[in-house]
């Protein structure tokens, strides 16, 4: 719930649209980006604008912190790290 309210009070999903916006004109062809979310809410909006730019921007793919990281980092749970590349 805190989560929630943090993401709304600092208007995060916005500063994450215009970062994904920026991203077609600041990367170069074969670029990657990487970035990590922390809520599934972002994670919806990184998908919704890479499936809106499926011409433009390679598939995403997800990397999950290992059990071994959960173990010691029970925080790291919720991290997902995000990739993809632009094709043109």
């Amino acid at each position: 719930m805190f989560q929630a309210f943090r993401i709304a009070t600092n208007n995060e999903i916005k500063s994450i649209e215009v970062l994904c916006h920026s991203l077609e004109h600041c990367l170069e062809k074969n670029g990657l980006f990487i970035g990590i979310t922390f809520h599934s809410i972002e994670r919806d909006v990184i998908h919704k604008f890479v499936k809106e730019k499926s011409k433009v921007f390679s598939k995403i793919e997800v990397e999950e912190s290992s059990s071994d990281e959960i173990s010691v980092n029970s925080k790291s749970r919720s991290a997902k790290m995000l990739s993809f590349k632009k094709l043109v």
